[in-house]
């Protein structure tokens, strides 16, 4: 009866920790970094440009992490605020698609949204999906080689609205798979230090899909890409566009709580 309450001690303390190790790269770096402006404050600033410019990308890094644990914290209470609307998943999907877009371009990647222009209604947040599957494109493109593919869809299987977003990238070995939802998780820790990742997105991404009653999962091999799978109950009036908030009690780890 007591393992549960450990295991919750355990995951915090966890939490605390890797936070804190989180937080203390970027502001050992600010320190280092004003530490020279000041022996150099006779000096105009112009003359060090660089020093100016890593401190704004840590403040930079410092605001994302600071924001995904705060996130996170607001998950903790089981409890989650959505702005709940009719929304077209499909046309979410491609809007998404279309602001990544220049983002794998840059890194010579093909993004695609391959599904139909029929509408799939589901009764969600359009905030919190978007923010979703920005998440999960942007693990996409940092983990997919150059001459690489991104393919997202979308489709009905029964009750539930299917989005895929594959990739052809690196793959993820089946050892780190049960765990890539687990918060600073990292399969490749000195990959995600190079793309400063805070190791928080897919939680988050769980996080907000559990808080509208859906599921998302990652199958993937080393060296044969990856592929994200979220289910979400279809909904909505199929009218107008609704806009209310509400508040669903929902669970980290065992999924979304009965109604």
């Amino acid at each position: 009866a007591l393992l549960p309450i450990q295991q919750a001690f355990r995951r915090q303390r966890e939490f605390v920790a890797d936070a804190a190790h989180e937080l203390r790269t970027p502001l050992t770096v600010l320190r280092a970094a004003t530490d020279l402006l000041q022996q150099r404050r006779a000096e105009p600033l112009a003359a060090h440009g660089d020093l100016l410019d890593d401190v704004r990308a840590e403040i930079a890094h410092l605001e994302r992490l600071t924001g995904d644990l705060l996130a996170l914290a607001r998950s903790d209470l089981e409890t989650v605020e959505l702005a709940v609307a009719d929304v077209d998943l499909r046309a979410l999907l491609a809007d998404a698609v279309r602001r990544a877009t220049p983002l794998a371009g840059e890194r010579g990647i093909a993004l695609a949204y391959a599904g139909d222009d029929e509408p799939l209604v589901i009764e969600a947040d359009p905030d919190r999906l978007h923010q979703v599957a920005m998440i999960v494109l942007d693990n996409a493109i940092k983990y997919t080689p150059t001459g690489g593919r991104i393919t997202v869809a979308a489709g009905r299987r029964g009750g539930v609205a299917v989005a895929t977003i594959r990739d052809t990238g690196e793959g993820i070995s089946a050892e780190h798979l049960p765990r890539l939802f687990d918060r600073f998780y990292r399969a490749d820790h000195a990959r995600s230090r190079a793309h400063r990742g805070t190791g928080l997105g897919l939680a988050i991404a769980q996080s907000l899909i559990h808080a509208h009653g859906g599921q998302i999962a990652v199958t993937s091999s080393a060296g044969d890409g990856t592929t994200v799978r979220i289910q979400l109950p279809i909904g909505g009036s199929g009218g107008s566009i609704v806009n209310r908030a509400v508040r669903r009690p929902w669970r980290i780890a065992g999924g979304p709580a009965p109604e």
